[in-house]
């Protein structure tokens, strides 16, 4: 009976399901196979993400954080770059760097330049590549409090600026920035017994810097754009025009090739040199077109005047003096409700005025 048994079970044992019936697995298999082995990944996952943000978080991600900004913006200045405070905000793609200080020549020279708060807001937390030697970076704000620059000229000639380190000649790459709002508050110029407030307000600004190695064969090359850049430095009504400019960067001087600013009334071109290694050294020339309204609005004329104007001018600043001139020319002025036809003129001005 027994044999009879074992036989009728190995017949139902060889027996094969009909053709086209589909074989059922048993469940085990794929939750053991598939189901638990996706949970403990991502357990796992969870877990190193948690313990990243935080490490993140934690006061020694910052720390070291700071040491490398300090150490990259040394290096890039050829001066000692200090922060007392660096606090990041990863939620919100945000870092503020606190008490940034620029050592001067000597140690016991006073700082450069110092900023109470420097605050960088991204709208991307890494730097996106765009292409084969591009880097383009995207900053929602980058805002500056109170900072104090102090520029300081020795008898020799000698300043208190860093000496840029040369490159090699050899760069060939590109980078690109483009910022939603810079933002400069309560800051101070600060040169001999003169104190110049600084205050900027430029939005969407775009710049581009390319090639050389940063030496004197090589200079980089400066491309910058803004919708809007509101400057109240000077004693006059703020004013907020576009601006595009372009030049060469030297270790030891800027030369501005071509620069515009566009306002309702007036578009300026600009070009010029400004130097700092050697001797300090500012030159501009100015060609400026447009409605003479312009003076209304910079607030150098109360009664209301109209009409075409052209001024070609010229600006030159070194540490012993300053002068600026000009000859200004218009078809008609409309002004004291009389038509002033040909005119002709010019503007000088110096230090000993």
């Amino acid at each position: 009976m027994s044999t009879a048994k074992r036989s009728r079970r190995s017949d139902n044992g060889d027996k094969k399901p009909p053709e086209g019936e589909r074989v059922r697995r048993k469940p085990g298999r794929v939750r053991r196979w598939l189901i638990r082995p996706a949970v403990w990944i991502l357990v796992a996952v969870l877990l190193l993400g948690t313990a990243g943000l935080l490490y993140l978080s934690s006061d020694a991600f910052e720390r070291r954080i700071q040491a490398t900004v300090e150490a990259r913006a040394s290096e890039a200045l050829g001066r000692a770059v200090t922060l007392e405070e660096l606090e990041i905000h990863l939620l919100s793609l945000a870092a503020d760097a606190l008490g940034v200080r620029v050592a001067g020549p000597t140690p016991e020279a006073p700082p450069v330049l110092t900023v109470r708060r420097v605050s960088v807001n991204l709208s991307l937390l890494d730097l996106v590549l765009r292409g084969e030697g591009k880097t383009a970076l995207r900053v929602e704000q980058l805002s500056l409090d109170r900072p104090r620059f102090e520029l300081r000229y020795a008898d020799d000639g000698t300043s208190n600026l860093p000496d840029f380190p040369g490159g090699n000649g050899e760069g060939d790459g590109a980078v690109e920035i483009q910022l939603g709002r810079l933002l400069i508050q309560d800051g101070v110029f600060l040169y001999g017994d003169r104190r110049i407030p600084l205050a900027l307000d430029a939005r969407r600004v775009w710049g581009r810097l390319e090639g050389g190695g940063f030496d004197e064969e090589h200079p980089y090359r400066i491309r910058i754009s803004a919708r809007s850049m509101e400057s109240r430095w000077l004693d006059i009504e703020p004013i907020a025009p576009a601006v595009t400019l372009e030049g060469r960067l030297y270790p030891s001087h800027f030369v501005l090739s071509a620069g515009r600013l566009e306002m309702p009334e007036l578009g300026v071109e600009l070009s010029g040199d400004v130097r700092w290694r050697d001797s300090a050294e500012v030159r501009v020339e100015i060609a400026a077109r447009g409605s003479a309204a312009w003076a209304n609005r910079l607030g150098y004329l109360d009664e209301p005047v109209e009409g075409p104007v052209r001024v070609n001018g010229r600006f030159h600043w070194s540490p012993e003096d300053w002068e600026y001139g000009g000859e200004l020319a218009a078809e008609h002025l409309d002004l004291l409700g009389r038509r002033f036809e040909d005119i002709e003129g010019s503007l000088t001005g110096d230090a000993a005025e």
